[in-house]
């Protein structure tokens, strides 16, 4: 029996600060913003394998099987913060949330025929 199980979580956040004008026809506005994107990625993995030999009449079998799972988990929160005024504005992420669940199962036998 082999076995295994992992765990990620990663989490970032970038803050950039940039000066915003604004040129219409009725004049020019200037706006300092924090663009904040704060993101996360949260993993799990676990794996199941078991090895079992035996032996029919002329033949020798080695047999592997088990099963694998794998789930994934991204989340993006994109902010921009009016540096002058405090106004929150939700900014729609180019990147998409994403979340995934992948399983597997798996059997293979090693055949060692006619001594």
């Amino acid at each position: 029996l082999e076995w295994r199980v992992a765990y990620l979580k990663s989490e970032s956040q970038h803050d950039n600060t940039d000066t915003l004008t604004k040129t219409t026809p009725f004049g020019t506005t200037v706006s300092n913003r924090n663009r904040q994107r704060i993101g996360e990625d949260e993993a799990w993995q676990a794996d199941i394998q078991f090895n079992k030999a035996f032996e029919l009449e002329n033949s020798y079998h080695e047999v592997v099987y088990g099963a694998n799972y794998v789930a994934n988990e991204f989340n993006l929160n994109y902010n921009n913060i009016d540096l002058d005024t405090g106004l929150v504005t939700d900014a729609t992420p180019e990147v998409p949330n994403a979340e995934s669940r992948k399983w597997g199962v798996f059997v293979q036998d090693q055949m060692f025929l006619m001594n």
